[in-house]
């Protein structure tokens, strides 16, 4: 069965278009999630992941739409890994079977981190930048 989860977080943004893409790419039900602030629960979100079933195929655009920090995704690839569920992704066209989901996990643990050096490279460099003007 495929599943698909359409989000915007902006009320100009056109969810239709990507519910329409969803049903391009056949899913049988679609999740649809409005988050116009930071608080917002992700509950159409939690209602997919919690209805999964085995061998089911889970559709979004962008990896982005899952996440509302960085660090979402592993917990969104977790379950779809226990599950035994597959992920397309319909941006990039990229298809990962639950064998192939660890992968994209180690993946995005990579960026993680890259992007946490960068955060401490810029703040070492802000650091000396502000002692070079004082002296």
């Amino acid at each position: 069965m495929k599943v698909g989860y359409a989000m915007i977080r902006n009320p100009t943004d056109p969810l239709e278009d990507q519910i329409s893409s969803l049903k391009e790419y056949g899913c049988e039900m679609i999740y649809k999630e409005l988050i116009y602030d930071k608080g917002s629960g992700r509950i159409a979100l939690r209602d997919l992941l919690e209805g999964l079933t085995e061998n089911s195929t889970v559709v979004i655009e962008r990896l982005s739409t899952i996440s509302a920090t960085m660090e979402a995704p592993l917990g969104f690839l977790d379950v779809l890994i226990d599950k035994k569920c597959s992920l397309l992704i319909t941006s990039s066209e990229k298809n990962y079977s639950w064998e192939n989901l660890n992968q994209l996990k180690l993946i995005w643990n990579d960026l993680l981190k890259f992007r946490e050096k960068s955060k401490s490279r810029r703040t070492l460099y802000g650091l000396s930048k502000r002692k070079k003007k004082n002296t």
